[in-house]
Parts: structure tokens; sequence; C-alpha cells
């Protein structure tokens, strides 16, 4: 622990941070009580996110509350690696996605190849739902047992105190409310729900909804501690909905004739002051016979979205992470430009807001999924 910044606030007590207390998020670093993520995105930011981690002033000892803190979890990681001599994610890969038939995953790393410890790892719903079940047998699968079922006990069993109606355990919320249930919650309103009483298992992907308002209908549907008979028409009524909601929308119209400025700027760069996110310049394009298109210049690589400006998103697969991503804009002034821009295959769904003067951009940001509060953006026209 770097002792430099910790000496500033609780000397030596960085030395006393335990797995337990990384586990648990109550490590005592002066991280995670402010609105929003902001040290996950600095450390985004730096070029060694373990040093970024390890030079996090020290707040309180260790176990003193609990406070969300991902450069916590990013060190965990860290620890994996360094146990093992593989990332995370060839570990998770060798002990515990293969034993229960998981393969098709993302998992990023860090610039030292760190898999990422905060989050950002992607399944597919059902892979999900087989670590949920894997939970819910504790730890067993086909009868080999993947997970020490001592290990389950602890990891779901209320370890501290968090927030609302929620305890802690390891990487678990822990409900107060209902015995025994326990979730992993992500932002965005990310949900793998255990409910061993129940028998069982809830996986919800999404991004930017109210997960209070979901619950009453989950729960509704409960309609017996037992296996229902089987329905076969209400089962091919749902299978209906479903591949209706994977039909892509048909275009909203016409689209309107674009403003003078969008002319005046297609093609042009414009270089972002730094900003939290780390994108570092926009590029707009409006071709006559394609999709508009906007190109964010960020630390590592680029993203390109589609634009559609006549109401309906316009998807495409983003070149640098191979992920699909959607776009749709529209002018609400001869000078202002808003863009919604959804990555599809993450949570994250932006609104910017783009106010042009002559060299000058100025605008907002805001995230749907909680990633950030409404963040000023500037920049200066290229030449």
């Amino acid at each position: 622990m770097a002792a430099s910044r910790a000496d500033q606030r609780q000397p030596h007590i960085g030395l006393r941070i335990r797995l337990r207390h990384l586990l648990t998020t109550s490590s005592g670093l002066d991280c995670g009580l402010a609105p929003y993520e902001r040290e996950t995105l600095a450390m985004a930011a730096s070029a060694d996110w373990v040093r970024f981690a390890l030079d996090i002033p020290m707040r309180e000892a260790p176990g003193t509350r609990f406070a969300y803190c991902s450069p916590g979890f990013h060190l965990l990681s860290a620890l994996i690696t360094r146990g093992t001599g593989l990332a995370a994610e060839e570990f998770a890969r060798e002990a515990l996605f293969a034993p229960i038939g998981i393969a098709d995953l993302r998992w990023p790393r860090d610039p030292q190849g760190i898999s990422h410890g905060g989050g950002d790892l992607q399944l597919q719903p059902t892979d999900l739902l087989r670590l949920g079940y894997l939970f819910l047998r504790q730890g067993e699968w086909s009868g080999d047992q993947v997970i020490p079922r001592q290990w389950i006990a602890q990891a779901t069993r209320h370890q501290v105190d968090a927030t609302g109606s929620q305890g802690y355990g390891f990487g678990w919320w822990v409900s107060t409310d209902i015995p025994g249930m326990y979730q992993a919650s992500g932002r965005g309103g990310q949900r793998l729900i255990v409910w061993p009483a129940k028998d069982i298992v809830v996986v919800v992907t999404a991004g930017g909804y109210d997960p209070a308002r979901l619950a009453p209908f989950l729960l509704r549907s409960l309609k017996s501690n037992a296996a229902l008979p089987r329905n076969p028409a209400g089962h091919e009524r749902l299978l209906a909905r479903v591949r209706a909601a994977a039909q892509p929308r048909s275009t909203g119209g016409a689209t309107p004739p674009l403003p003078l400025r969008a002319a005046m700027i297609d093609g042009v760069d414009f270089a972002l002051d730094p900003n939290p996110l780390g994108v570092r310049a926009v590029q707009l394009r409006f071709p006559s016979q394609a999709p508009a298109q906007a190109r964010f210049r960020l630390r590592e690589g680029e993203l390109v979205v589609p634009v559609g400006f006549d109401g309906t998103y316009r998807i495409g697969n983003d070149p640098a992470s191979a992920s699909r991503v959607a776009g749709r804009g529209r002018w609400t002034g001869p000078d202002q430009l808003i863009l919604e821009i959804d990555t599809i295959g993450g949570i994250n769904h932006f609104t910017v807001t783009l106010n042009f003067e002559g060299d000058r951009l100025e605008g907002r940001v805001s995230e749907r999924a909680g990633l950030i509060g409404e963040m000023a953006v500037e920049g200066q026209r290229r030449r």
C-alpha cells in the first residue's frame, strides 16, 4: 500500500486490509461514497489500474463500514493473477466456466492484462442462469462439487450492513426482508437473483430501467411452490412474442431536412478537453446515400455509431469491440444536436447534447444506467 498518500489520513491502516474487507467492500479506502463511480472512471483513465487502487488514501479502519468500491474488486482480480499466474478470465474459464458449460464470454483487461475486477464481464443470459443455478445447488454441478459448499454458505450470508433492506456477503447482496434470498445486482438493473426457499433463479439483463417496477410482476408470476402443468399454447405465445421483439423496427418515416450547420461540420474533427469518459475527439458525418455517423475517438480506438434522423435507431457494429451499437439524433435548433447512443451489447445508453458556435463545441452528456451524472464537454475544431 503506497504510504505517501495513505499516511496523510490514517497511517498504516492499509496494511491491515484483508481479503474479507475487499470481498465485503468494507476496505476503509476513500472510495465509493461519492455519487456515481468516480474512482472507477479515474482508474480507467490511469495507465496502471492496480497502482491507482493501491494509491487511494485510507478513509478509516478496514471493516468500519460498507462502501461500494470497484477498485477494491480490481485488487481482488490482481490477487488472483498473482496467486495463480493466470488472468481472472483464464482462471475462471478453467475452474468455473468450463465445468458448468460456459464458453461464450467477454472479459476485458486493464493495460497490465488484469481482468476487470469491478465489472464488465459479459455473459449470455442463459449462462448467467447457470451461475445462479450452481449457487442454488450449493456449488454442485452434475455430481461434481465445483465450488465448496462452505464458500457458498459464507458468500451468501449477511456479512456487513449495506443499504436499505439489504446486507452484503462476499460479492452478493443479501435480503433482510426475504430470508435466504440473495442477488448479484449490477448497474442499470442487471440482476441474478437466487431464492433457495422457492427453488428459483431469476436473471434480468437490461439497462436503465427501475427494478422496483419489475419486481411486482415477477412476484405475481409465482403461482405455485411446485412445478406447474405443461402449457404448450402459452409457451408458444411466449415464443411468438420473443420472436416479434427480435425483429428490427421499420424506420420512423422521412428524414427531416438538416440545418445548414450539418454541412458546416460534416467530417470535421472536434478535439475535446479532458473528461472522465476519456473521449478525446468527435466527428460527425452526414452522407446523402447512407445513415449519418458519429465517430468518437477514445483512449483506445474509436466508437463508430450509425445515426438515424427519422426517429428510429440505426444499428451497426462498432469496429473496435465488434459489439452492436445503435444511434439516433435530432436537431432541436440550427446549432443544437441531440444524439442518443445505445451500446446494446453493454448497458450504457448515452444522451449527448452538442451546441456548435463558430469553431467551438459545448455540450452535456448523461448516461441512463448511472455511469455518470450530467457531464459538461467542451471542444475545439481541429485545423
